[in-house]
């Protein structure tokens, strides 16, 4: 992957992101997160269908086990919350059963 690809996954959202960011209930969908964190949306949508995987990040996000971050702002560890919770339902669909492509 060149630089350029990178750092624009790093700074916006991929068409990726828009499509699983589309596919959550209006009341999932992390905006905030999206807008001040792109990288982290980004890495989730990736994430998504791979659940045990996806899991374990979003609980990284959560909690911080290295004691040098900064912390998310409140709005975004209540959207970080509301999709762990959301997973725990078992009603995730999966991106690849919603038409999504590669970018």
């Amino acid at each position: 992957m060149d630089n350029s690809r990178r750092l624009n996954e790093e700074m916006e959202l991929l068409p990726s992101t828009f499509r699983w960011l589309g596919m959550l209930p209006t009341g999932v969908r992390p905006m905030r997160l999206g807008q001040q964190f792109p990288r982290i949306a980004n890495k989730l949508a990736i994430l998504w269908e791979e659940p045990a995987v996806c899991r374990k990040y979003l609980t990284s996000l959560m909690l911080d086990d290295r004691g040098d971050r900064a912390g998310f702002p409140p709005e975004v560890i209540m959207e970080l919350g509301t999709l762990d919770t959301y997973m725990d339902t078992g009603i995730v669909p999966a991106r690849s059963t919603l038409g999504a492509t590669s970018d």
